[in-house]
């Protein structure tokens, strides 16, 4: 009967990383829908030639779905990878609260440029890619070290003791 149970159990368990994965696929094109719509309004106010918003939306949709693959296969969005990148979705949370201020500012004014914007976020995502692989790289020389010091204190009490018992000679 145990075997039945470990059985039931390995069955049970790709059913639920299936349903899992179908669940985040379906959020990932929910997410996609809306900056999509997102982008379709934002789009008109630079051109109305519709080949041309089509030709600008599909390469956008092509470069954002392959970097988040690209991104999800090398374990940089995984939390429990070495390589996450820990300070990133920070950067972006800053980068859209300055396009939420700049916006607000070009209610007031028309002095602020256009590339400011994309600049901005930029600037902030860069940051963010940069602060976290400076602190991977922190991490990385800190479990060096600790390795080292294990390694150098298990090698010390490993050494043969000298005893004095050499008085047969």
């Amino acid at each position: 009967f145990e075997n039945e149970d470990e059985e039931d159990a390995e069955t049970v368990q790709p059913l639920k990383t299936g349903r899992a994965a179908r669940l985040m696929f379906a959020y990932l094109l929910a997410q996609d829908a809306t900056f999509s719509f997102d982008s379709v309004s934002g789009g008109f106010s630079i051109t109305t030639n519709l080949p041309t918003l089509l030709l600008g939306l599909g390469i956008g949709v092509l470069f954002v779905v392959t970097m988040t693959l690209h991104l999800l296969k090398t374990g940089v969005l995984d939390k429990n990878s070495e390589k996450n990148l820990v300070y990133l979705e920070h950067g972006a949370y800053y980068a859209i609260f300055a396009l939420a201020v700049l916006t607000l500012a070009a209610e007031f004014t028309d002095a602020i440029p256009d590339y400011v914007n994309g600049l901005i976020g930029v600037v902030f995502i860069g940051l963010a890619v940069f602060s976290s692989r400076r602190y991977l790289e922190q991490q990385k020389a800190a479990k060096a070290e600790a390795k080292r010091k294990l390694a150098a204190t298990a090698g010390a009490s490993q050494d043969p003791v000298v005893s004095d018992n050499n008085e047969d000679t």
